[in-house]
């Protein structure tokens, strides 16, 4: 069977120094509660082989303090460590690949691209 999961970055900052929204970084509360979701018990079955990453600062933060978190738990079971992939990147290589995001403001959305249309 096969399973998605969908992991929203933990909190952030409320402005990147940079003043660009793809900057922003976690703020403590972020990186508490990114550890908090990798140490989850969880089944085997349901960590993850691959896993697809926004080029976002926050996500790939996100991801790395959560796979940290992970690491004690799939040494035990002996699984390999997943595969990483940046989102944007794997959208255009992808026909037929989706994602699912929201604009800045909240209003979720979901996109499907089909032969590297959006």
């Amino acid at each position: 069977m096969r399973r998605l999961m969908l992991l929203r970055h933990a909190k952030t900052e409320n402005d990147a120094p940079s003043g660009q929204d793809q900057d922003r970084r976690l703020d403590d509360r972020g990186r508490l509660d990114a550890a908090a979701i990798g140490r989850l018990d969880r089944p085997p079955s349901a960590l993850p082989d691959t896993v697809l990453v926004s080029t976002a600062v926050r996500a790939q933060q996100t991801w790395e303090i959560a796979r940290e978190a992970m690491q004690d738990v799939m040494q035990t079971i002996g699984a390999a460590r997943p595969q990483v992939e940046l989102l944007g990147r794997t959208l255009r290589r992808r026909p037929g690949a989706a994602a699912a995001d929201h604009p800045h403001g909240g209003s979720h959305r979901s996109r499907t691209i089909d032969a590297g249309r959006p």
